[in-house]
């Protein structure tokens, strides 16, 4: 029977071939995600940067002298053909931004185009509009829907979000492993987790390797989990109902009360804003093909919240009844992990901080991919000269 150290190096070995192969088929994947999820992580300050005439507005005093939303929404529509279909809209999210309505306008080459219109919240005057994406057209009309799309799916539709979410949950065991073959059984810390002063590159790149794979682990964990329950979810929420039976994701809230009309996206916005005055609203959506019978509100900047201080209420679009609220701290253990996967993936958790943390995280994704691929070819071409040495 081999001595239990040698046992724990063998065991060790195994590990790390795991690591390795894991790490070399998905690392392209995790080098894509990641410089794309540095970009997004200012995706608003880019678009406004690119767009400023359309996105920024004179500061008019904040959400106090805001035109009511029935004004705004009215103001938008006016600039489109009456077969345009609204499909959500967005608060300003400072108070010298627009207010965002984004629709579904029918294109002359068939299918329909994705325009967004920007309004002025105060004058209640479009400022611009923007074609986030055209169709007929393969890829996004902006460069942010470009991110998003490369950054989600690859640029490949639903086939690229499976792929995403595979290549995801291979990169968590290809962390894991590679924690467990890091490790050092020698109880020399120091050495493991500093880069050696004065090492040669090869050396050089390994620590380099071994220092952003562990300094950058929890974050990465957090945005692979969180990326996962974006591009599967089905399968995501299937794993969490085992956790938490009464778990519900906030997309899958449906209504079957009767009542003929919708009220109005001005009527629903108030009616969470009474419910719940903390919070100032964001992201807004109404009814469409796949639900067709829920507004949901969301809210930011919640009263008392310190980390993930976001609110998304789903109200019933015929009604006005309110069916589900998605927070951090409400419900059940499941309904507050699943409230904080959009903070946690965009690092809004824990604000500049968190957002500035995230986007060295996606930096550091080719770091190690890069790093990792060097450590292998060095090993291999190692391997390889011994081979060629003759024996006498």
């Amino acid at each position: 029977m081999p001595p239990f150290g040698a046992t724990r190096r063998t065991r060790r070995k195994a590990w790390l071939q795991v690591h390795l192969w894991l790490g070399l088929c998905a690392g392209v994947v995790l080098t894509i995600a990641g410089i794309t999820g540095s970009v997004l992580v200012f995706h608003h300050e880019i678009d406004e940067w690119l767009y400023p005439q359309a996105l920024l507005v004179a500061d008019g005093g904040g959400e106090a002298a805001y035109r009511p939303v029935a004004d705004l929404q009215a103001a938008a529509a006016a600039t489109l053909p009456a077969a345009a279909r609204l499909a959500g809209a967005t608060y300003p999210r400072h108070d010298g931004a627009a207010f965002s309505f984004r629709y579904a306008v029918p294109s002359p080459v068939g299918g329909r185009d994705v325009v967004q219109v920007l309004v002025n919240p105060y004058a209640g005057t479009v400022s611009g509009t923007i074609t986030r994406r055209e169709a007929g057209r393969l890829l996004p009309a902006t460069l942010v829907g470009f991110m998003f799309e490369l950054h989600y799916a690859l640029l490949a539709g639903a086939t690229g979000e499976i792929i995403l979410g595979v290549f995801s949950v291979a990169l968590i065991f290809s962390l894991l492993t590679g924690l467990i073959a890091w490790w050092p059984l020698d109880g020399k810390w120091r050495r493991a987790l500093t880069i050696k002063p004065g090492a040669g590159p090869i050396r050089r790149n390994y620590d380099l390797h071994q220092m952003a794979g562990f300094y950058f682990l929890p974050v990465l964990l957090a945005v692979l989990v969180s990326g996962i329950y974006w591009v599967l979810p089905r399968q995501f929420m299937a794993v969490m109902h085992m956790l938490s039976p009464e778990t519900v994701r906030r997309y899958d809230v449906v209504s079957a009360d009767g009542g003929s009309g919708l009220i109005s996206l001005e009527d629903a916005v108030r009616r969470v804003r009474n419910r719940f005055p903390d919070g100032r609203p964001s992201w807004l959506y109404v009814p469409n093909e796949r639900r067709p019978t829920t507004y949901t509100v969301c809210q930011e900047g919640i009263a008392g919240a310190r980390f993930a201080d976001r609110r998304c209420t789903v109200l019933d679009a015929r009604l006005g009844r309110m069916l589900h609220v998605e927070e951090a701290g409400r419900g059940t253990a499941g309904d507050t992990f699943i409230a904080w996967q959009w903070p946690l993936h965009s690092g809004q958790a824990f604000g500049w901080p968190g957002r500035i943390l995230v986007f060295l995280c996606g930096l550091a994704c080719p770091l190690i991919f890069v790093t990792g691929y060097l450590r292998w070819w060095h090993k291999r071409r190692a391997r390889r000269g011994k081979r060629a040495i003759p024996t006498p």
